[in-house]
C-alpha cells in the first residue's frame, strides 16, 4: 500500500468497525429494560454530626444530583443498578468521593463531612462514572481542580501543572513545554485530552501542546505505567485533561472573562466563555487570545561554542509569540447517558530566538527596535481537533465511545543556508509537516453486585503524515495501531481493591524513501542520495498489570502495582535524518529499533490526620531495549547543523521517588513541601541517559484571612515559595551539566463578589530576585542561555451569572 493515504482512505479503514460497533449499541441501548432506584441519605457535619443544608451529592459525568435539605436529607431518583461514585461537597467542608453499589435493596447512604482542614494544594480525585478515584486505584494518581489551574498559571499548560511532584517541564523559550513525568518524556507520556490522544508531531522538543489552557477544568495526572487502559505510549504516564461535568437539569446561562498580564515579555492574554443549558441539552463556547513580546534574561551575554554574544536590554531577540484558540461544545444528557461533540481550532506563531537557526552570529543579535515581531526564523502551527464523547449506561453496564479527528500542520520557516551545487532553494519554507490522525476507542463495562468490576476496550488510531519545504528531516508515513485489553477491579469491604489486566497490541509503521539530487554542477544531476530507506515494520506486543489499594480508614493508604509495560518506536525514531534547528542538532533514527518494553513497580504511602497529610511514592523499572537520543562525539556534514544526535537502544534502570508533606496546625495556615528523584542508569555504558530532570524540592506556605473586612469580600489569601534545584552533573557522554539554584516566589489573591457578579483577582511574583539560572530540561540550555528571569503577574477572572 502507497504511503499517501488521503484522509477519505483513513476514515475508511475504520467506517467498518465503527458501523459493527454502533449496530451492537443499538442493540445494547433498545434491548434492554434498566431498573431505577432512588439512592437517599443524609448530610452530617463530621465533629458536631449536625445536618447540613445545601449540600450537593452528584454523579460525576452525568445529570444524576441530589441538594440537602434543613434536616441534611438528599435524595436522587431514577439511578440505574450498578456501581457508582458520588461525589458530596459543600462550602468550608472537605470534599467525600466514594463508590457505592446500587443495588434492589437498601440504597441508603450517609455521609460525613469534614471542616475545611488540610487541602492538598487542590489536588484532588475526580471523575467519570466509569473510573475509581484516587485511594482504590493502585497506581499514583494526582487531580488538579479549576482553583488550583487558576491560582498556578504558567508560561504554558504544561509549566502550570509543575507543582505537582514527580512533574517538570521540557522547555523551549517561555511559550513552548512539554511534559515529563518522572523523568520520562516525548512518546512515552501522552496527553489525554477528552478521552482523545493529542497529536501534533509531539515527537519534538521544540514542539509545543496545542491546547488552551484557559479551557481546561481539571487535570488527572497518572505517574506510572498505563500502557494497559491507554496503550504503547503511555508507558510513563498520562496528562489526561478532563471534560468539565455535565450540567444538572435546568435553565441556564453564565459567562466568564478571564485577563493575564505577564511584565517580563509584556504578555496579554483574554479568555471569554458562554455556557448554558436548558432541560437536557448543554453548550459552551470559548475564545482565547495571547500575544506575548521577547522575553527577559538576567544576562547581558552567553557563550556558546566558545564564542562570547550579547543578549541586547537583557531580551532574547525573537521570541515573540500570538497563539489564538475558538472552541465549542454542544451535546445532551439524560438517564441513559450523554453524548458531546467538541471541535476546537488552535493557531499559534512563535519566533525562534535568532540563534536557533544554525550557529549564532553576533550581527543577528542587534535588536530590530520590535519587540513582538515574529521574524524568520519562526514557526506556525494550526491545529483543528474534532471530538464525539458517548456514554450509555443500561443495567449494570455502560459503553464509552471516543471518536476523534485531528490536522496538524505545522510550518518552520527560515532563510536558505549555503546549499552547494545544484538550484538555490525558493522561499522561507524550510519544513512543512501535515499530520492527520483518527482515532476510536470503546470500553464496555460490567458492573456486578458482589463490587467487581470489568471492563474490555477497543482502540485504534490511524496516521498519514506529508512533508515539504526545501530542508529534510522527517519523511512522509502512515502508522496504525489497534489494541484491545480487558480489566478487572474487586472491591472488599470497602476498604481493599485488587486489579489486573492484559492488553493486546499491533502496529505497522510504513515510512517512504527520501532521496536528494546530487549535482555536478547548477543544473545536471549525476545521482542521488539517500536520506532514508523504505521501511516497512510490524510490532506486537503485550501488557500486563496486577497491583492493590489498601485504605482500611481515611488515615491510611497503601499502594502496590506491578506492570509489564511496552512501547513501539515512533515513525521520527526510525526514519528521521535531518537538521532539527529548533534544537540546535541533527538527528537520525535507526530503523531496525525493536520495541521497548518495561517491568515496572510502583508503591504509594499516605498517612493523613487532622494536620497532617505525608506521602512517598517510590518506583523501580527495568527496560529492555530503552529508546532514547543519545549526543554523539560527531558533527553533522551538512551546514550549519551542529552535533548529530542518534536513536539509539539499552537495557537501562529508571527509578526514584516523590516525597510531599503537609501540615495544617489551624484551618488558616497551610505548609507543604515536596520532592522528586530521578535516578537512572544505561545499562550497556554505565552512563546515565541524556536528559534526566535533577532533584528538586519545593516549599510553599500559605495564609488564609478568617476575618474579612466585609461582607462582598469573599477570600483573600498569601502565600511564599521557595523552589530548589540540585546541580545536575550525572549526565550523558557529550551532554552538558547544569548548575543548581533557588527560586523564590510570591503570590497573593482575593475573591470578591456582589450578587450574581464576582471579581477574582491573582496576583504572582515569579523569580523574586532575578535569579540567573539554566533549566536543564531546557532546550536553550546547550546554548548556555539563562532563563526567564523576574515575572509579574495578574490574572483577572469575572464570571457572570446572568440566569
Amino acid at each position: 500500500m502507497p504511503n499517501s493515504y488521503p484522509t477519505f482512505f483513513l476514515f475508511a479503514r475504520l467506517k467498518q468497525p465503527l458501523f459493527s460497533f454502533l449496530l451492537l449499541l443499538s442493540f445494547a441501548v433498545f434491548g434492554q429494560k434498566s431498573a431505577l432506584i432512588m439512592v437517599s441519605g443524609h448530610i452530617f457535619d463530621a465533629k458536631t454530626h449536625e445536618a447540613l443544608p445545601g449540600a450537593t451529592v452528584v454523579i460525576p459525568q452525568s445529570t444524576y444530583y441530589g441538594v440537602s435539605d434543613v434536616y441534611g436529607a438528599y435524595a436522587i431518583k431514577n439511578v440505574p443498578l450498578g456501581e457508582w461514585r458520588l461525589q458530596v461537597r459543600m462550602l468550608g467542608y472537605t470534599a467525600v468521593d466514594t463508590l457505592v453499589q446500587v443495588s434492589s435493596k437498601s440504597n441508603h447512604f450517609d455521609f460525613y463531612l469534614p471542616p475545611y482542614a488540610v487541602d492538598l494544594a487542590a489536588v484532588e480525585v475526580v471523575g467519570d462514572i466509569l473510573k475509581s478515584g484516587k485511594k482504590e486505584q493502585s497506581l499514583t494518581i494526582d487531580v488538579a481542580d479549576k482553583v488550583f489551574l487558576e491560582k498556578n498559571y504558567g508560561n504554558t499548560f504544561v509549566n502550570t501543572l509543575e507543582k505537582i511532584p514527580g512533574l517538570t517541564a521540557m522547555n523551549t523559550g517561555v511559550g513552548i513545554a512539554k511534559p515529563v513525568i518522572r523523568g520520562l518524556y516525548g512518546a512515552r507520556v501522552m496527553v489525554n485530552d477528552q478521552g482523545i490522544k493529542q497529536e501534533g508531531q509531539q515527537w519534538g522538543t521544540d514542539h509545543g501542546l496545542e491546547i488552551d489552557q484557559f479551557s481546561i477544568e481539571k487535570v488527572e495526572v497518572i505517574k506510572g505505567p498505563a500502557s494497559l487502559q491507554y496503550g504503547s505510549d503511555a508507558l510513563g504516564g498520562v496528562v489526561n485533561i478532563i471534560a468539565p461535568p455535565m450540567p444538572a437539569m435546568g435553565k441556564s446561562l453564565q459567562a466568564e472573562i478571564t485577563g493575564l498580564y505577564r511584565n517580563n515579555n509584556n504578555h496579554l492574554g483574554t479568555s471569554v466563555a458562554v455556557s448554558g443549558n436548558k432541560g437536557h441539552q448543554f453548550m459552551k463556547f470559548r475564545f482565547s487570545e495571547q500575544s506575548f513580546a521577547d522575553y527577559r534574561v538576567p544576562a547581558t551575554q552567553f557563550t556558546y561554542n566558545g564564542y562570547v554574544l550579547p543578549i541586547y536590554n537583557n531580551r532574547l531577540k525573537n521570541t515573540a509569540g500570538n497563539e489564538q484558540t475558538i472552541s465549542g461544545v454542544v451535546g445532551t444528557a439524560g438517564k441513559w447517558g450523554n453524548v458531546q461533540a467538541v471541535v476546537s481550532n488552535f493557531a499559534q506563531e512563535a519566533g525562534f530566538f535568532v540563534g536557533a537557526i544554525g550557529i549564532p552570529r553576533s550581527y543577528q543579535l542587534n535588536t530590530d527596535g520590535n519587540l513582538r515581531n515574529r521574524d524568520i526564523p519562526r514557526q506556525v502551527t494550526h491545529h483543528l481537533k474534532a471530538i464525539v464523547n458517548l456514554k450509555v449506561v443500561f443495567n449494570n453496564q455502560s459503553i464509552n465511545t471516543d471518536i476523534g479527528y485531528q490536522n496538524n500542520y505545522r510550518r518552520e520557516e527560515s532563510y536558505p543556508h549555503l546549499h552547494g551545487l545544484g538550484p538555490a532553494p525558493q522561499g522561507t519554507l524550510a519544513h512543512a509537516l501535515r499530520l492527520q490522525t483518527i482515532t476510536l476507542n470503546t470500553r464496555y463495562n460490567r458492573y456486578y453486585g458482589n463490587n467487581l468490576k470489568t471492563t474490555a476496550g477497543f482502540q485504534m488510531q490511524a496516521q498519514h503524515n506529508k512533508r515539504g519545504g526545501f530542508e529534510f528531516l522527517l519523511p512522509n508515513f502512515t502508522n496504525l495501531q489497534t489494541g484491545i485489553f480487558t480489566t478487572a477491579e474487586k472491591h472488599f469491604r470497602q476498604i481493599m481493591t485488587l486489579s489486573g489486566g492484559i492488553r493486546l497490541d499491533y502496529g505497522k509503521i510504513d515510512i517512504t524513501r527520501f532521496t536528494l539530487p546530487v549535482y555536478a554542477n547548477d543544473t545536471t544531476i549525476i545521482g542521488f542520495q539517500e536520506r532514508v530507506p523504505d521501511i516497512n515494520r510490524h510490532f506486537y506486543n503485550y501488557s500486563a498489570a496486577t497491583g492493590f489499594s489498601y485504605y482500611p480508614n481515611d488515615l491510611l493508604n497503601i499502594k502496590l502495582n506491578f506492570s509489564k509495560s511496552f512501547r513501539i518506536p515512533a515513525p521520527v525514531e526510525l526514519g528521521q535524518n535531518g537538521v532539527h534547528h529548533g534544537t540546535f542538532r541533527h538527528e537520525q533514527g535507526t530503523p531496525t529499533l525493536k520495541s521497548e518494553s518495561g517491568y515496572q513497580l510502583d508503591a504509594a504511602l499516605m498517612l493523613k490526620s487532622s494536620h497532617w497529610v505525608i506521602e512517598f511514592s517510590p518506583y523501580f523499572n527495568y527496560f529492555n531495549n530503552y529508546i532514547f537520543l543519545r549526543p554523539t562525539g560527531s558533527f553533522s556534514l551538512l551546514p550549519d547543523a551542529g552535533q548529530i544526535y542518534r536513536y539509539t537502544q539499552a537495557n537501562a534502570v529508571h527509578t526514584g521517588f516523590e516525597w510531599q508533606v503537609e501540615y495544617h496546625p489551624v484551618d488558616a495556615f497551610h505548609v507543604e513541601t515536596a520532592a522528586q528523584y530521578v535516578y537512572n542508569v544505561n545499562l550497556t555504558s554505565g552512563l546515565p541517559l541524556p536528559f534526566t530532570p535533577p532533584f528538586s524540592v519545593y516549599n510553599q506556605a500559605d495564609f488564609t484571612f478568617p476575618h474579612l473586612p466585609a461582607k462582598w469580600v469573599k477570600e483573600v489569601f498569601i502565600a511564599a515559595e521557595h523552589q530548589w534545584v540540585a546541580p545536575q552533573n550525572r549526565t550523558d557522554r557529550n551532554e552538558a551539566a547544569t548548575p543548581g539554584y533557588n527560586l523564590f516566589h510570591l503570590a497573593t489573591g482575593a475573591t470578591l463578589g456582589w450578587g450574581k457578579y464576582a471579581l477574582q483577582l491573582n496576583l504572582r511574583v515569579q523569580n523574586i530576585f532575578n535569579t540567573a539560572y539554566m533549566n536543564h530540561l531546557s532546550r536553550f540550555r546547550i546554548l548556555n542561555l539563562p532563563e526567564q528571569g523576574r515575572n509579574i503577574m495578574l490574572t483577572v477572572k469575572v464570571p457572570v451569572k446572568m440566569w
